[in-house]
């Protein structure tokens, strides 16, 4: 089952001015220890180190984001590079993406949901089902019905599929499913 990831909004960082705080509460109490955090040499390096503490407080929400592939950024082009993928000449940029999330969440997780929406995206109803380990079966529906023609290439009333399937949408299939995985495609006719 596919996890919804969405990116984390709500973050209510510290300011420098608390993190300051914090970081003075820490020293022991006394005359001299107030004496020395007097001194302009230790404020200024506690302010520096609450002024970078705050930084990196402001900046967790991105850190948590990025590091999943599916909210990421500015770091999908490191994802897309570990995964060594590339994006195909006739794939949007937002099919790219769910490409790539599909291949890292593969690693943990069933992807039948993305499949059937992928293609969905690409005009046609189908079902998927995990019928074995590392097989998958995709039901086409009411492929039989759709005519096309192309100029050169067919005529006027070409079925779009022949005896043993679409090829072109089989080939869309295998190209964003992982390389282990058998698919099974099968053709329900119109009712």
């Amino acid at each position: 089952m596919a996890t919804d990831y969405r990116p984390i909004t709500v973050w209510t960082p510290y300011s420098a001015d608390q993190y300051e705080q914090m970081i003075r509460a820490l020293f022991p109490r006394g005359r001299l220890w107030d004496s020395l955090l007097r001194a302009p040499v230790m404020s200024a390096l506690i302010a520096g180190i609450a002024q970078e503490a705050a930084r990196f407080d402001a900046a967790v929400v991105n850190l948590l984001n990025e590091a999943l592939v599916e909210t990421s950024d500015e770091t999908f082009d490191d994802w897309v590079d570990a995964a060594g993928l590339v994006q195909l000449f006739e794939e949007t940029d937002e099919n790219f993406r769910q490409r790539v999330i599909l291949h890292w969440r593969s690693l943990y997780e069933s992807n039948v949901d993305w499949l059937v929406q992928y293609i969905a995206d690409l005009g046609y109803t189908a079902t998927v089902e995990e019928t074995g380990p590392a097989i998958l079966t995709v039901h086409f529906q009411h492929v039989s019905a759709i005519d096309f023609f192309e100029a050169g290439e067919s005529v006027a009333g070409d079925s779009l599929r022949d005896e043993t399937g679409i090829p072109e949408i089989e080939i869309a299939v295998r190209k964003v499913i992982q390389a282990h995985v058998e698919p099974r495609f099968t053709y329900l006719p119109v009712s």
